[in-house]
């Protein structure tokens, strides 16, 4: 998520001539990486390990812990240590493999945009477990992956007009923090105390901090908007999308985990086109005309046809499959685009030559 300019470095030994500027101004990143992060890489990493490796297996926990919170229920309230554990495990993987491609001069175009794309799906899985799990209210939820998702695309938008990453004082890695702090406190005391219990104006105080999370990456894209200056009308797939899903599920019977993995899928569809379109160098596609017509076809069918819950679920799978396929195409290709950099030797390499 916070990617940052280790591997990127233009004083770096890397063999690769790329480069690009971040200004952060997170307030955890830098002390993390003094005291935790970059000790580490030397004290633990074999120089053979891949930076690109690292970003797989830090994602595949990543997931894992997703898919634990959408299973879990309150009752197993210690099963809450889980993800809290993989996600830290993450974020220090997401943050540690760039200090490895630099330490191995290994930094490449496809290094970027591995850590780069696989990002835009942790995003907003991170808002959606945890909603899930907590039982969040859906509009808080919702709203929480819109500035999100919208936020992740936004860092990068600006990127590719200001030829620069910006991260504010507040970002994942402080939200990540956040979140997996409060899974072991949920793990210590239940969720009654703090998810279930209103605290203020009527919410509980898991959902009052969450809505900071959602506050900041709002922020964080307005400030993108601002300091671009134009080009705003590139915002406009994701209000439609965010959009459209949401009102299918406010005046719909859609279940909220479907209108989840779409928000999730868009995000990522959407936000990480710029990404490739920066490692690639070519015009990034905005918008997709196909995703606004499936997505109002199974609107359209859900009313018309009056389906209940099961029948809006069905009528949401072909919008969620679009969602993989185009996804998928984007990664092969991207990834075949950029197959001079891989390593014969690393995991990524073998994943590819299999596909």
């Amino acid at each position: 998520m916070n990617a940052h300019p280790d591997e990127a470095n233009p004083t770096a030994p890397a063999p690769s001539k790329y480069a690009y500027t971040c200004i952060d101004h997170s307030i955890l990143y830098p002390h993390l990486k003094r005291w935790l992060w970059a000790p580490a890489v030397p004290a633990l990493l074999p120089m053979s390990l891949s930076p690109n490796t690292m970003t797989i297996v830090g994602n595949l926990l990543a997931w894992i812990a997703f898919f634990i919170l959408l299973s879990m229920g309150s009752q197993h309230r210690l099963l809450f240590l889980v993800p809290a554990v993989l996600n830290f495990i993450y974020l220090s993987l997401d943050n540690m493999d760039g200090i490895q491609a630099r330490r191995t001069g290994r930094s490449s175009p496809l290094g970027e945009y591995l850590d780069h794309w696989a990002d835009s799906f942790v995003a907003t899985m991170m808002v959606f477990g945890y909603g899930i799990a907590t039982g969040l209210e859906p509009w808080i939820m919702l709203s929480g992956m819109a500035m999100v998702g919208t936020a992740y695309f936004a860092t990068f938008w600006e990127q590719r007009h200001a030829r620069r990453l910006v991260f504010g004082l507040c970002g994942s890695i402080e939200a990540i923090l956040a979140i997996s702090a409060f899974y072991c406190i949920f793990a210590v005391g239940g969720l009654e105390p703090l998810a279930r219990t209103p605290r203020i104006f009527g919410y509980s105080l898991a959902s009052a901090i969450f809505s900071l999370v959602a506050f900041f990456s709002a922020t964080a894209f307005v400030g993108s908007m601002i300091r671009v200056g134009k080009g705003w009308g590139d915002f406009v797939p994701h209000v439609l999308v965010f959009g459209a899903a949401g009102l299918w599920y406010a005046y719909g019977e859609v279940p909220l985990i479907a209108v989840g993995f779409i928000f999730m899928l868009a995000s990522s569809h959407l936000g990480g086109r710029m990404v490739m379109a920066k490692v690639l160098d070519e015009e990034p596609r905005i918008g997709d005309t196909v995703l606004y017509l499936l997505l109002g076809a199974a609107m359209a069918a859900s009313w018309a046809l009056k389906l209940g819950p099961t029948g809006q679920a069905i009528a949401a799978v072909p919008v969620i499959a679009y969602l993989l396929a185009r996804l998928a195409g984007d990664f092969h290709r991207t990834v075949g685009s950029l197959r001079e950099h891989l390593n014969p030797s690393e995991l990524l390499s073998q994943l590819v030559h299999r596909s």
